[in-house]
């Protein structure tokens, strides 16, 4: 009975006619409905046995037809996955047999004998929405084969542009330290250093999201002090925020987190890049840490714009784009924040968007509290 579903996933028989199988323990109901169905389907008969029923499971069919509402639950239980329609027939006037059969997932119930125009009319659009549900796993199946071959050549390219990057990104040193007195190449290097900062972005981006799409990102959970976490992201994020005389302020930094380290850094990467991104010059950005029950909320404020209250729902979805723009020209992927939600999310936390009414933005986040092997049993 296992190779059941294996056969329904099959493509249907290759003849015109429809398949039918007959399940029936009443030899005079499976003769009728082996002479009536004959014309228009390909039928096959099987007794109401253990033994027809393991033949049954070796064909492919586009209806089924039972007498028997044990059988039927018998055979259902194999059908997770797969769409095999089912029509009950019954000879008794019992309501019982039909109500069960109904509740058991049937897609069809006759009282036997049946009017023939009801039945052929029935056993049509069973098998119309057979033909239907095929037509359309087929499409899905195509879909989804283009699909994995698309990212993984989008991967292979992406990851491929590293090398080429890698060395434009020294060749730009190497003429930045020999040009270092030359007033009038300022500009066009750092032009190319924007451009190099951009496409690195990009490439990081896109590898990540195909890994996280993949199910591919795996954590490695340690205990994080977020003051430590907080002063990192100060450090790394200081040259692009002194570039726009912006200053990045330590608020208060407790909790200790149940985190990936190198995943809550890129957390923290996006989420305060993107504060100095959408910043005016000569403003404040504010990072913090508190301790909310059994979550570390850190939040990333900043006196940006603000988000429009009609565009916040794009924030955190893939490629949203919202019509604040970055104040300096720079570039945005419109991966950062998806990929901030699916992190966090992974580590089964959760984030939100603040719109503080004296303006700006706060982006935050909540993980886990770490909690110690002796404070776990000592609570």
């Amino acid at each position: 009975m296992s190779q059941l579903l294996d056969h329904l996933k099959k493509t249907p028989n290759s003849t015109n006619r429809p398949q039918i199988a007959v399940l029936c323990k009443t030899n005079g109901m499976r003769a009728a409905l082996e002479i009536e169905l004959a014309a228009k389907y390909c039928v096959t008969t099987f007794p109401n046995s253990e033994h027809n029923l393991k033949q049954l499971t070796q064909g492919c069919w586009d209806v089924l037809v039972l007498d028997d509402v044990e059988i039927f639950k018998h055979i259902h239980a194999f059908l997770a996955g797969a769409y095999l329609p089912i029509m009950m027939l019954s000879a008794t006037d019992d309501k019982e047999p039909m109500l069960q059969a109904l509740e058991a997932g049937v897609s069809d119930y006759l009282k036997w004998p049946a009017d023939k125009d009801i039945l052929h009319a029935r056993l049509r659009l069973l098998v119309s929405n057979k033909q239907c549900f095929d037509a359309q796993r087929q499409a899905m199946d195509q879909l989804k084969s283009s699909g994995a071959r698309k990212d993984r050549f989008l991967h292979i390219v992406t990851h491929d542009l590293k090398n080429p990057l890698n060395s434009i990104k020294l060749a730009h040193y190497l003429m930045r330290m020999s040009l270092a007195d030359n007033a009038e190449m300022a500009e066009p290097l750092h032009s190319i250093e924007t451009a190099i900062s951009s496409m690195n972005d990009l490439i990081m981006d896109f590898l990540e999201s195909s890994s996280l799409e993949n199910g591919k990102t795996q954590l490695d959970l340690e205990a994080i002090t977020m003051e430590d976490a907080i002063w990192e992201a100060i450090f790394r994020h200081g040259p692009s925020a002194n570039a726009k005389n912006i200053t990045l302020l330590m608020g208060e930094t407790k909790g200790v987190a149940l985190a990936d380290s190198k995943r809550l850094a890129q957390i923290m990467t996006n989420l305060v890049s993107n504060a100095i991104k959408y910043s005016p010059h000569n403003r404040f950005v504010t990072i913090a840490s508190s301790v909310k029950e059994n979550y570390v909320h850190v939040s990333v404020s900043d006196e940006g714009a603000g988000i429009p209250e009609d565009e916040r729902s794009m924030l955190f979805e893939a490629f949203g784009r919202t019509s604040i723009q970055p104040t300096d020209g720079e570039s945005s992927t419109g991966l950062g924040l998806w990929i901030v939600k699916e992190l966090v999310t992974l580590h089964g936390g959760r984030l939100g968007y603040e719109a503080p009414a004296s303006g700006g933005s706060i982006f935050w986040f909540e993980l886990p509290v770490y909690v110690s092997l002796t404070e776990a049993l000592a609570g």
